[in-house]
């Protein structure tokens, strides 16, 4: 997958503090504006952003924050294998356990819910799970990469395309850093509406 994550100031803040801001800007690629394109006209309006952003492609970022993490003295990186759930030792130990989908545990002091939408860590535990409302849209996402840059696009930013209302969808188009092969990240979002329109997409 080479779709982009863009980090706004807390998640820059977030490397900075970890001490991997220097090493991930190599992987990155500066986002300075919004752009929206009309579809119907052409016409381009750029929104600059009150500070520059960071874009990465997901793997790039994930590679870049493994690579600082294999340099770390007591760290151990296990991939191929999602967390099923975490409970809690019912001793004063406070000890943690994270159950892995094939069904091995891992024991912790600490366990961070960084899983998504769908966090399984958040729901192992209702005083956390009862903080969050997950709300969801009739919608997909079609997605694909194209090789190189659009005719007149830049690469300081995304792009918001909207065609005409009667279309039922939209697009992102986001510049990928040239560490991941450049071009353009392109995601279509539709809604079931869309799908009545174009049956193909099914």
């Amino acid at each position: 997958k080479s779709y982009t994550v863009v980090l706004g100031d807390k998640g820059i803040s977030s490397l900075e503090r970890g001490g991997c801001l220097e090493t991930t800007q190599t992987a990155s690629i500066e986002r300075r504006f919004v752009y929206l394109f009309d579809g119907k006209t052409g016409e381009i309006n750029a929104i600059p952003k009150s500070s520059p952003g960071l874009g990465f492609t997901r793997p790039m970022l994930v590679e870049s924050l493994e690579n600082i993490a294999l340099d770390c003295l007591k760290v151990t990186l296990k991939r191929g294998v999602g967390v099923s759930s975490v409970s809690k030792n019912n001793d004063s130990t406070g000890i943690l356990q994270a159950h892995l989908e094939d069904g091995t545990t891992i024991s912790a002091t600490h366990v961070i819910g960084a899983d998504g939408k769908w966090s399984k860590v958040r729901q192992s535990f209702p005083s956390l799970s009862s903080q969050a409302k997950v709300i969801t849209s009739p919608a997909f996402g079609v997605h694909l990469d194209s090789p190189t840059v659009p005719t007149g696009f830049k690469t300081d930013g995304t792009y918001v395309i909207n065609p005409s209302k009667e279309c039922m969808f939209y697009i992102i188009a986001s510049p990928r850093p040239s560490g991941g092969h450049g071009g353009f990240s392109i995601s279509i979002v539709c809604y079931d509406e869309t799908l009545e329109r174009y049956p193909w997409l099914e």
